[in-house]
This record gives structure tokens, C-alpha cells and sequence, in this order.
């Protein structure tokens, strides 16, 4: 189990991405960390907590997905080949911060218990005001 010589380009398929020597190299160290028995593969859960841990945020179900057709035991070359086929670009912060100021109503940085209870109330699929 080692860094290739190379960088890592993708094969053409377009939801490939390219890895560089040095990402390579932070993904195999962090390979070695989660590779608690030190028998060079991974469970699927540890799969699933070094997944995120580079910043993909996957729900369980599709974890599951990515994960499905797998051996039960994941290899680093695996885990490479997993991350780039399933890989997405993260949501930027400023869409994050623009998507939650729809629901600051005052303007004041926060959103209030009061706020978030109103948006619930009265999206496509509202809420009551009990269920908020």
C-alpha cells in the first residue's frame, strides 16, 4: 500500500476527479490512522467515517449506494477508486450562509426558535404549529 509515483488521473469518466501525489498521500496516511488492526483494509463503516472525513457528506442511504457491490473489506486502492467515482464538489460556505439568511427575517444574524418555526409552518409542506 503506497502512493503511486504518479498523480492519479481519472480514466474519462466525467464524475472522475483528479488526485494529486499530495492529496494521495494525506488519503493513504489517513487510510493507515483508520486501519486500526493494521491489516491494510477498512470495514464499510470505517469507510463511511474517512468518506466524510475529506468532506463528502453522504447520507446513510447513500452511503449505502457507494458502498453496495463492495467487498466487505476495502482496500486503499478501493477506497481511491470509491472516492473519486462518487466524489462531489461541496456546497460553497456563501450558499450555506445565503440559504440560512432566507429564515433570519430580522436581519440579525441569528435565526430564532420563532423563525425557524415560522419557515416550518409555511413551506410546501407546512408543519403545525405543533409539529414545528
Amino acid at each position: 500500500m503506497s502512493v503511486p509515483e504518479e498523480s492519479v488521473e481519472p480514466p474519462g469518466n466525467t464524475l472522475d476527479i483528479y488526485l494529486s501525489r499530495e492529496t494521495l498521500s494525506a488519503f493513504l496516511d489517513n487510510f493507515r490512522l483508520m486501519d486500526t488492526d493494521k491489516d491494510g483494509k477498512l470495514t464499510h463503516a470505517e469507510v463511511a467515517v474517512l468518506y466524510r472525513a475529506f468532506g463528502q457528506t453522504p447520507t446513510e442511504e447513500e452511503m449505502r449506494g457507494i458502498l453496495r457491490g463492495s467487498p466487505t473489506l476495502v482496500d486503499f486502492d478501493a477506497f481511491v477508486a470509491l472516492f473519486r467515482k462518487n466524489y462531489r464538489i461541496p456546497t460553497p460556505q456563501s450558499a450555506l450562509i445565503a440559504a440560512l439568511q432566507v429564515f433570519d427575517t430580522n436581519n440579525s444574524g441569528l435565526i430564532s426558535r420563532d423563525e425557524i418555526r415560522k419557515a416550518l409552518c409555511h413551506l410546501a409542506e407546512p408543519l403545525t404549529s405543533r409539529e414545528a
